[in-house]
């Protein structure tokens, strides 16, 4: 299993084109990466159906890139 930083596992996720594009749009519109939204969607699917995870920053979002 691959890691990032030693903390992060690395995967691959797969999108439809339709949802890919407003993903990246959303993520200009606003400077965060795109990334940080789909982490987001996990911890939400995760938080309903109550699964915990032991993570500080679920839901904090990250500064703005340029």
């Amino acid at each position: 299993m691959a890691t990032l930083k030693g903390k992060q596992v690395i995967t691959n996720v797969y999108l439809d084109p339709e949802v890919y594009a407003a993903l990246k749009s959303l993520s200009e519109r606003t400077g965060a990466p795109m990334a940080h939204y789909l982490r987001q969607g996990v911890d939400h699917v995760l938080g309903e159906n109550g699964v915990k995870v032991g993570r500080a920053e679920q839901t904090k979002a990250p500064a703005r890139h340029k």
